[in-house]
């Protein structure tokens, strides 16, 4: 499974669409995410409301190629319009997503090889910034921060078992992010509420193993 940036979760969890409609969501949602401009622009609009020139001036890229990817993002059915707004003659629109900017297994599976290079790259491009930011205004300086770093010889079970096991710590993550937006929704918040964020990894340090002969 891969994520990008924390996002906010949404609070009300819809019903089972047909398989047939899921196949066809799993394939938008994998076409959305086949771009790594995409991603990024999906991960912001998890966050908040913002317009493609917002867009385009936070990640430093040039507005038509953001544009270009917002109408592609819209058309997978990756966001939604909000509002427009009349700003000196022209009209600005405003968009939110409507998905996580996060592809399970199989999903990620359907990617190109190339796309799955660009989207881990630019995603750990990013954990490191965060963790150094953290790091500078003492984001780990509570006793309950967690930091691990962990080396394991797995047989193919065990590969396979790990793998379920950080599936299962993932979705319960945003089961408990999604219970706290219950709770705020519902006026039932008590004290301060705090910005964290998990990072999971679990790769191979030395790449794929030599097949034996």
């Amino acid at each position: 499974m891969t994520a990008g940036a924390p996002e906010k979760t949404k609070s009300t969890p819809s019903k089972k669409a047909p398989t047939s409609a899921r196949e066809s969501i799993d394939d938008k949602l994998v076409k959305a995410m086949s771009h790594p401009l995409r991603q990024r622009i999906l991960e912001i609009l998890n966050q908040r409301v913002s317009s493609p020139r917002e867009v385009a001036e936070e990640l430093g890229e040039k507005l038509g190629d953001v544009g270009y990817h917002f109408r592609q993002l819209r058309e997978y059915g990756a966001i939604e319009l909000v509002k427009t707004e009349q700003r000196r003659g022209a009209i600005k629109h405003y968009y939110r997503a409507t998905t996580r900017a996060m592809l399970d297994n199989e999903q990620w599976k359907r990617l190109p090889a190339s796309a799955r290079r660009k989207i881990y790259g630019q995603t750990l491009d990013q954990i490191w910034q965060h963790v150094g930011k953290a790091t500078k205004k003492g984001g780990f300086e509570r006793t309950d921060a967690h930091v691990s770093w962990t080396t394991f010889d797995l047989d193919e079970k065990g590969y396979k078992e790990m793998i379920k096991l950080l599936d299962k710590t993932m979705e319960k993550a945003l089961s408990i992010q999604a219970q706290v937006v219950e709770r705020r929704a519902a006026g039932k918040i008590s004290g301060e509420e705090i910005t964290t964020e998990l990072v999971l990894l679990h790769f191979l340090p030395e790449g794929e193993p030599e097949p034996t002969a």
